[in-house]
C-alpha cells in the first residue's frame, strides 16, 4: 500500500493540533451505534506519530493501517478474554489500544476507558508492567488488531500509557478492593524509573487532586504548561506528553465509574436511546 508524503511541517503541526485537542469524557465503556467504529483504514490525516514512519524512499506503512478486514472489536464482535491473567489483559489491551487511538482522532474516549479499565484490574491484580509487556511482545497468540506489526514508536505509546496509568493509581493512592498490600507493592514498585522522571511531575497534581475531590477539573493543557522542562520537548515529544496526560487525567474518571458501577442500585451501562431523558 502506498502512501502520500505529507511535508514534515504539515505532519508536525498535526500533532500539535492533536495534542491539544481537548477529549470528550462519556461515561460508559460500551461503544454505541454512534461511536462503532470504521474498518482499520490508513489514518494518515488524522492520528500522531506519523513523522516517525514515513522513509524517503519507498513505501511506508502509516500508523495503524491494515487491510479491509473488519476490525476485531466494534462493540458487537469481540468475546472478552479472562484479565485475571497477564495473557488476559495483553489481549484486551492489545485490542484496546489501537482503537483506542484511532478514537481520539475522533474525539471519543469509550474505548480508551476499557485499556485504562483494564490496566487498572492489572494494578489491582499486582501484576508487574513487565509481565504484561512480555505478553504482549512474546505471546504470538494474541490478536493482530492493526493487521501488521506495531511498530517501535507505537510500541512505546502503548507502553507509556500503561506505565502512565500505573503511576497514576500509586499517587493517587489507590488500592484493590479487596486489599493485599503484596500485590499493591509489586504493582507500584514495577513502574520504571524512565516514566516516574517523565511524568511524575504532571501526575503528582492529579494525584493530589483526586485526593481532594477536584480530579474532575483537571486542566490537561494548564497541567502541561506547568511543566518546567516542556520548552525543551520537540511538537511530537509535546504531542505523546499531552495524549499520554489525557490517559492520566481519565483514569481517576474510570475508577469513579467503577466504583459506582458496583453498586447494587446501579443498573448496568446501556446505549443511550434518543429523547428517552
Amino acid at each position: 500500500m502506498k502512501v502520500s508524503h505529507f511535508p514534515r511541517a504539515a505532519i508536525n503541526g498535526l500533532l500539535i493540533l492533536l495534542g491539544s485537542k481537548m477529549i470528550t469524557t462519556i461515561n460508559s465503556f460500551v461503544v454505541t451505534p454512534k461511536h462503532t467504529l470504521p474498518s482499520l483504514q490508513p489514518l494518515c490525516t488524522r492520528v500522531f506519530f506519523q513523522d516517525t514512519i514515513f522513509k524517503s524512499k519507498g513505501e511506508s506503512t502509516p500508523l495503524f493501517s491494515s487491510t479491509s478486514t473488519r476490525p476485531l472489536y466494534d462493540g458487537t464482535n469481540y468475546t472478552f478474554p479472562d484479565t485475571r491473567t497477564p495473557t488476559g489483559v495483553a489481549e484486551l489491551l492489545e485490542v484496546s489500544f489501537v482503537h483506542g487511538c484511532m478514537q481520539l482522532a475522533s474525539g471519543y474516549v469509550d474505548v480508551l476507558k476499557m485499556f485504562i479499565a483494564a490496566s487498572i484490574g492489572a494494578y489491582e491484580a499486582g501484576f508487574s508492567i513487565a509481565s504484561i509487556l512480555e505478553e504482549l511482545e512474546e505471546n504470538k497468540d494474541l490478536p493482530n488488531t492493526a493487521n501488521r506489526p506495531l511498530i517501535n514508536e507505537e510500541k512505546m505509546l502503548r507502553r507509556d500509557w500503561l506505565c502512565v496509568i500505573y503511576l497514576t493509581l500509586a499517587l493517587m493512592g489507590h488500592t484493590s478492593p479487596i486489599p493485599s498490600p503484596l500485590t499493591a507493592d509489586v504493582a507500584t514498585k514495577s513502574i520504571p524509573d524512565d516514566i516516574k522522571k517523565r511524568y511524575g511531575e504532571y501526575i503528582t497534581k492529579i494525584g493530589e487532586a483526586y485526593k481532594n475531590g477536584r480530579h474532575a477539573s483537571i486542566s490537561i493543557e494548564g497541567l502541561a504548561g506547568d511543566g518546567g522542562s516542556n520548552g525543551e520537548l520537540s511538537p511530537i515529544e509535546k504531542a505523546v506528553l499531552l495524549q499520554s496526560l489525557k490517559v492520566a487525567s481519565l483514569t481517576p474518571i474510570v475508577v469513579e465509574e467503577a466504583k459506582e458501577a458496583s453498586g447494587n442500585n446501579v443498573k448496568p451501562p446501556t446505549p443511550p436511546i434518543e429523547g428517552a431523558f
